[in-house]
């Protein structure tokens, strides 16, 4: 079960939303209700099926309704109030009736057994009982098995934020007389160095916005293929910026453009989209260079882990 709620902390569970995300395959709503997409919040604490599981609880953690939005945050709550009531034993029933909640979601959905909000309830509170009962006694020790799991977990966090965010910078360079765009692509890790670049090339669509933002297309698919997971892609254009934010356009081959960058970004566990007056030195003679090539290149640091 430690590895279970670690699992929940670092949004590691196989849920239907976090496969639809990442995959674009499946249907992402709940099987439980069918209204909402489901993630582990809905799933372990939102959904109306849940909160009838935890209405019947034996144990009530009351005031902090207000997180149930963010696992992390209502996990935190949860051993905060531990440490200040000493509820050592609430604490571990909590674990018993979440890892039920999943086992009983888990024969909903693929075994297609449906288990009453009382069932899950007596198989959460049997367990606990019965582990009880077999450390009767035994010495009695602070339980830090909740406080160890989200220090863990929010040391990866932090880990996973640093060493995977790279800052994309994309830049776009015209040739008329060509009828051809350069693409010029860098990305620097948090300390401005340089980890990867990318020269490309590809025909004019004759407006150079629709251009940057195929540009901005090509650089995440070349960034999900070197497997990266947090990237922050810097424009000079303020007004694509605000359209990939937005989806909002009323050129059709545009809007192709938008919906195809919104579903690559979402492939990754954080993609953000900024606008950004300079820095682009690197990108700009990477798109001018682009204009001269006839194969695509590009550089990617052997050393580099994301």
């Amino acid at each position: 079960m430690k590895v279970f709620i670690w699992k929940c902390l670092h949004g590691g569970l196989p849920v239907r939303g976090e496969i639809y995300r990442r995959t674009k395959q499946g249907d992402p709503k709940c099987a439980a209700c069918g209204e909402e997409d489901e993630t582990v919040e809905h799933m372990l604490l939102q959904c109306n099926k849940v909160k009838e599981v935890w209405k019947l609880a034996p144990v009530q953690w009351d005031g902090i309704q207000h997180v149930s939005n963010c696992f992390m945050k209502w996990w935190t709550a949860i051993m905060e109030a531990q440490e200040e009531r000493g509820g050592e034993d609430h604490a571990n029933l909590t674990i018993n009736i979440l890892w039920q909640i999943w086992k009983a979601r888990n024969e909903r959905e693929f075994e297609c057994k449906e288990k009453e909000p009382h069932k899950v309830i007596q198989k959460a509170v049997k367990g606990w009982t019965e582990f009880d009962e077999a450390n009767i006694g035994k010495e009695t020790r602070k339980n830090t098995q909740g406080i160890e799991i989200l220090e863990c977990a929010e040391q990866d966090q932090r880990q996973s934020e640093n060493q995977a965010r790279l800052m994309i910078k994309v830049h776009t360079h015209q040739d008329r007389r060509q009828q051809m765009v350069g693409i010029g692509v860098t990305a620097t890790d948090l300390a401005g160095c340089l980890q990867a670049s990318w020269a490309l090339r590809e025909r004019m669509s004759g407006d150079t916005k629709q251009d940057l933002a195929g540009a901005v297309r090509l650089a995440l698919l070349n960034a999900i293929n070197q497997g990266w997971t947090c990237i922050k892609v810097e424009l000079e254009d303020s007004e694509l910026v605000e359209c990939i934010k937005h989806t909002r356009t009323s050129n059709q081959q545009m809007a192709t453009l938008l919906e195809d960058i919104q579903s690559i970004s979402n492939l990754f566990q954080k993609c953000t989209f900024s606008f950004v007056e300079s820095g682009f030195v690197g990108s700009i003679k990477l798109s001018m260079y682009a204009l001269n090539i006839f194969v695509d290149e590009e550089w990617v640091n052997p050393n580099l882990k994301c």
